[in-house]
């Protein structure tokens, strides 16, 4: 049976070096079991509140968030409880695209429906998951007692689940669940994936439309933005027409004719979204080179945009992962685009950086430029964003230096 209790050896499961980093836990075990103790019984005192919840805007959205370590170790382990109870299992961003483009390759016609759900978290009913949970029986008295604590603080300023918490994820799973099994169980449905709120269909019948759709979303008070489109893809024939979308950082072109293994032609590559990003990346670390004039800073910018690295240590929380640990969690060029099978975007980031740097305007970004020695934009230059890709070039950076590198993308 599964212990939903709030003591030291359940928490201490829950730790990784980030918390111990973060709430200072100790230098060893022993240390770590005094303060996870101390912090667990804060959670069971009968006077626990959420006192220190506060909220930012990212992206036009509020996110919330909680730093004292016991509220942050109370819907931590809440949200570890209400996973294995209901059996959560999330989808895997990567398994769903590899899937995705299996199933655009096929040759015949279909519909593909590419779905985003409106204001996800905030339109998700908080109230009705805590009666939920309190109807189904299996979660402790203290775990509910502690989510309406949660819904009381919110309660002022959002309806919806609180994002940003890691407890809204795993209750959106519940809310969705129902959801998923209406649309997976509508006759002509061949594939149906969700991730957070980004959904993809293909089906083989028309019925299965967007009035349809909105229907089933509207049953739960859910609703669909204007990035929800249907596709109707024709079956392979001589005439190369193509269909594009986005999803998942990645964008898609369904072609109509065969590719050289008789599938149909299917283009994978980066998102314009990412392009953007990465333009205004080298952007800022060229006008940060105009305020600190560190050329080693800059070369490590551009690697980073450029290149891969690794972006986690191992358990023991001492020995720095090597590229060749196959354990380690990469990020880069190539780990953080796996999929594109065209370098025609990294070709564009390519082309911009060369003109960039040999940029003579008069404005703000030319007078940093020419700010910088043309020896060391000839070595900029030579980081190149395909080879960073298809060699996968790794380049070690200290944790101290990523968070250098990023400061001035902040």
């Amino acid at each position: 049976m599964l212990n939903q209790s709030f003591d030291d050896k359940t928490l201490l499961k829950l730790t990784t070096k980030k918390e111990i980093i973060d709430y200072k836990l100790g230098r060893n075990v022993s240390e770590y079991i005094t303060s996870l103790s101390t912090i667990a019984s804060k959670i069971t005192n009968k006077t626990f509140t959420f006192h220190t919840l506060n909220t930012f805007t990212y992206n036009h959205k509020t996110v919330y968030r909680v730093s004292s370590p016991e509220e942050y170790y109370a819907l931590r382990k809440i949200s570890d409880n209400i996973k294995r109870l209901y059996r959560i299992k999330y989808s895997h961003k990567e398994d769903i695209i590899s899937q995705v483009a299996n199933i655009l390759s096929d040759t015949s016609s279909y519909n593909l429906i590419r779905l985003d759900v409106k204001d996800f978290f905030e339109t998700i009913n908080f109230e009705y998951l805590i009666k939920k949970l309190e109807s189904d029986n299996i979660l402790s008295h203290l775990s509910l007692k502690i989510l309406k604590s949660l819904n009381l603080s919110i309660a002022p300023t959002t309806q919806g689940l609180p994002r940003g918490l890691s407890i809204s994820s795993v209750l959106s799973e519940i809310y969705m669940e129902e959801i998923d099994a209406h649309i997976r169980s509508q006759a002509g449905v061949y594939f149906y994936a969700r991730y957070v709120d980004d959904i993809i269909i293909v089906t083989h019948d028309e019925k299965i439309d967007m009035n349809c759709l909105i229907n089933i979303f509207s049953e739960k008070d859910l609703s669909l933005n204007s990035k929800s489109n249907t596709y109707k893809i024709a079956s392979v024939d001589a005439i190369d027409k193509t269909i594009k979308f986005n999803f998942l950082g990645y964008d898609y072109c369904i072609h109509r004719i065969n590719n050289d293994d008789k599938l149909r032609k299917l283009t994978i590559d980066m998102s314009e979204k990412k392009i953007k990003k990465i333009k205004t990346r080298i952007i800022h670390a060229i006008l940060s080179y105009y305020k600190d004039c560190d050329e080693n800073l800059l070369i490590k910018r551009i690697q980073f945009l450029t290149g891969n690295y690794t972006v986690k240590i191992d358990t023991n929380y001492k020995k720095e992962y090597s590229e060749e640990d196959t354990h380690a969690l990469k990020g880069g060029i190539y780990y953080n685009n796996k999929f594109i099978n065209t370098y025609d975007n990294l070709s564009v980031l390519n082309d911009y950086l060369k003109k960039l740097l040999f940029c003579k305007k008069a404005n703000s970004i030319g007078k940093a430029v020419q700010k910088i020695p043309l020896s060391t934009r000839r070595k900029l230059i030579a980081h190149c964003f395909i080879k960073g890709h298809s060699q996968a070039i790794f380049h070690r950076f200290s944790q101290n230096d990523i968070q250098k590198i990023k400061q001035c993308w902040s």
